[in-house]
């Protein structure tokens, strides 16, 4: 699932029907040993999509794939590799770090700005910030000199019970915000991260005027899954 909960949008609309949860392993966890999907694990996703006017516009299925697990990878040694199902080249990663202290990071290489590893606070629960951007530069037309900052804020919200996969499952929520130093833009991302499954169970995003294209809000919920 990708980190921000505003994913690329897919014009194919698809009817579904929530079906149960399947696992080859019994999944228990607390949040200071987050469990680690192996290889092979699936994580299958209903995500929906509503315009500004509150309708639903979007509705379908996504699948979630651990291609690689364990992997050395930018400076970390336990880290695994997702993408959709449909990605076998790996052409649309996600890495994501399993942290001693039971904390979840994932990696971000966006040109022009700073790469590294955004934490959620899972088992922390202390608020991990992540500064994207910090440079200064001279405006080509004023002749100024212009700051630029960016930051990540990933706050720990609460321990909660959510009905995800057709069970109850004990998830941590996570409250994520991007801005400067002054303020944060016009979204609020929610994550709810399952330590028993090691993965997200729902993500949640909000979003304000002006809206990204036509779009006030984003779910992705988690329909089935099968751990390895």
């Amino acid at each position: 699932m990708k980190p921000f909960g505003i994913v690329t949008l897919i014009g194919m609309l698809v009817l579904i029907a929530i079906a149960g949860c399947q696992s080859s392993t019994t999944a228990t966890a607390t949040k200071d040993n987050t469990v680690q999907p192996g290889v092979g694990s699936q994580f299958v996703f209903r995500n929906m999509y509503w315009d500004t006017l509150g309708r639903l516009t979007q509705d379908f299925l996504d699948t979630e794939v651990v291609f690689q697990a364990g992997i050395s990878y930018q400076g970390r040694n336990n880290v695994n590799v997702v993408s959709y199902i449909w990605d076998s080249t790996q052409r649309e990663p996600e890495y994501l770090s399993y942290e001693v202290n039971g904390d979840l990071s994932y990696y971000i290489a966006i040109p022009g700005t700073r790469a590294g590893w955004p934490t959620y606070p899972i088992a922390s629960m202390e608020p991990s910030i992540y500064i994207q951007v910090d440079t200064t530069y001279i405006d080509p037309i004023t002749g100024n000199e212009v700051s630029s900052y960016r930051q990540f804020v990933f706050s720990y919200l609460a321990d909660s019970t959510v009905v995800e996969a057709g069970q109850n499952l004990d998830a941590v929520q996570i409250l994520f915000r991007a801005g400067n130093l002054y303020s944060y833009q016009n979204f609020e991302n929610y994550y709810w991260i399952a330590p028993a499954i090691g993965y997200y169970v729902r993500t949640l995003s909000e979003i304000g005027r002006p809206y990204l294209q036509n779009i006030s809000r984003t779910e992705s919920d988690l329909v089935s899954y099968i751990l390895k």
